[in-house]
């Protein structure tokens, strides 16, 4: 298709016949040829990264007391988790042409295509809870910004990441929940790729 607009471009008539047998032997010749610069001969490809990461916290979370000022005596709670992290790493080049014979996903599973490092998270909260039917809360994780080792690429580095949200219960046992990204998401293995998550959902306790 990329070929074809090419031409056209150019002016060309692709709807000629003749110029529709020359784009044939040339995508022929390209893709198959003899040449050094054709796509059979092409090192093309793309290095592929990703990361699985295994955590275990302890955490501990306090009501903050505040006597002389009673709107917020006990109403405010700071939380913090340390965590062990297990991260398995994955990296591996793959060719143009070996994807549509190999399932790129599947063979990162295999040992020689993976790392294995060990590191410590920290997460930090603290939540508002102004009356028994509001409560507003923000958490920060990976405030220390752990880092993991990768094949071929040195290390891939988990950024800190912050949320803040709220939650309303207006009924008995009913809760509905907002939360949202304060900052932006890093994708760690697409560094351009930016996004922000906004989740919405409702929790409902039978009686």
């Amino acid at each position: 298709n990329t070929l074809v607009r090419i031409i056209e471009l150019s002016g060309q008539d692709t709807s000629d016949p003749g110029t529709q047998q020359f784009i044939l032997q040339l995508a022929d010749q390209t893709a198959t040829g003899d040449s050094v610069n054709s796509l059979a001969n092409s090192n093309t490809g793309a290095l592929v990264a990703g990361i699985s990461v295994e955590e275990f916290g302890l955490s501990y979370a306090h009501k903050l007391p505040v006597p002389f000022f009673k709107p917020l005596d006990q109403k405010i709670s700071l939380a913090a988790t340390m965590k062990y992290m297990m991260g398995i790493t994955f990296v591996r080049f793959v060719r143009y042409d070996d994807v549509e014979d190999s399932d790129v996903v599947s063979e990162f599973t295999d040992l020689p295509e993976k790392e294995i490092s060990h590191n410590f998270g920290l997460d930090f909260g603290i939540s508002y809870r102004p009356f028994e039917w509001l409560n507003f809360g923000m958490v920060a994780r990976n405030v220390n910004s752990p880092e993991f080792d990768a094949l071929e690429i040195g290390a891939i580095e988990l950024p800190a990441q912050v949320r803040m949200g709220m939650a309303v219960l207006p009924i008995d046992n009913l809760t509905l929940a907002f939360d949202f990204a304060a900052t932006e998401n890093e994708v760690v293995t697409v560094p351009a790729f930016h996004s922000r998550r906004v989740s919405l959902g409702a929790d409902y306790a039978l009686p």
